[in-house]
């Protein structure tokens, strides 16, 4: 029999033979009881160290803490009601900020 690999699945180039692939067998996948175990072994671990509040936060991250989409957080600061900070060529919004226009919504009713 004449069989020709390609991506190391085996073609049967013969002349009486089909000329489809050969099924590979499928693959083996982990049982819900070794994945739980896993996760278990994951939650065991010491925690890490805390991380330092963030000061400042990008647009697209201003954006997803207020639930708002970026065009509508440029909106706010070309509006003047979100202030923000460049810093080389990046624009940032202090997390203070965000706060505090959070406040503000609740009081302009």
């Amino acid at each position: 029999m004449n069989a020709i690999t390609l991506f190391d699945t085996p073609i049967d180039n013969s002349p009486s033979g089909d000329r489809r692939l050969r099924q590979r067998p499928a693959p083996q996948i982990e049982s819900r009881s070794t994945t739980a175990s896993a996760r278990a072994e994951v939650e065991l671990d010491p925690p890490s160290a805390p991380q330092p509040a963030r000061l400042l936060v990008d647009v697209r991250a201003a954006a997803q803490m207020l639930s708002i989409s970026r065009a509508l957080v440029y909106e706010l600061m070309a509006a003047g009601e979100l202030p923000s900070v460049v810093i080389h060529r990046c624009r940032r919004i202090a997390v203070d900020e965000l706060h505090s226009y959070v406040e503000r919504l609740g009081t302009d009713r």
